[in-house]
């Protein structure tokens, strides 16, 4: 919502500043979940993407950037409404027909799972730095759950050292096999 400093975007409005960096605040801040209408294969660089919005005035409420070229094209826009959230998770419902791209305005983290009516699909790069879901015929919900595989992994060696600890204050004082 808030930019501090030099910025790229024409739809900012300048409300600030705060030593030697201006304040702007983005104006049309798009919902967390949104379909669009058409896909571009991204660049290597953000920058040449940020190049291209700017000389083709690309809305990114309509269009976006996809890390897979296979995905790039055309899409059918539909209703997308947040049924229900909870810590790490979150659940949509995307009301139409057809191949739709449903996108989200937050940042992207590794370990996001998607499953689109009980089928794992796989969760798209969008725009460098967001997520995006890939939705065929007639899918309809949608249910991603924040699954880092670096939770797990932090887990079990948790209980593995406390284990290990557990076994050393139970076998402390004990002979050791002569």
């Amino acid at each position: 919502r808030y930019i501090f400093g030099a910025s790229h975007f024409s739809r900012l409005r300048k409300i600030g500043s705060s030593g030697r960096a201006v304040i702007y605040e983005n104006t049309s801040v798009f919902p967390k979940w949104f379909s669009v209408s058409k896909a571009l294969p991204s660049a290597l660089k953000v920058e040449d993407d940020f190049s291209l919005i700017t000389k083709r005035k690309i809305d990114l409420s309509e269009t976006c950037f996809v890390a897979d070229p296979s995905r790039a094209g055309l899409y059918t826009k539909r209703d997308v409404r947040e049924i229900a959230e909870d810590t790490n998770s979150v659940h949509l419902f995307a009301a139409g027909k057809g191949k739709s791209l449903i996108v989200s305005s937050e940042a992207s983290a590794p370990g996001w799972q998607a499953w689109v009516d009980g089928e794992k699909h796989p969760v798209e790069s969008i725009n460098h730095a967001f997520r995006g879901i890939l939705l065929t015929k007639d899918e309809e919900k949608i249910t991603l759950r924040y699954e880092p595989v670096s939770f797990r992994l932090g887990l079990f060696l948790s209980i593995l050292m406390m284990g290990f600890w557990m076994g050393m204050i139970f076998f402390r004082g004990r002979p050791v096999i002569k």
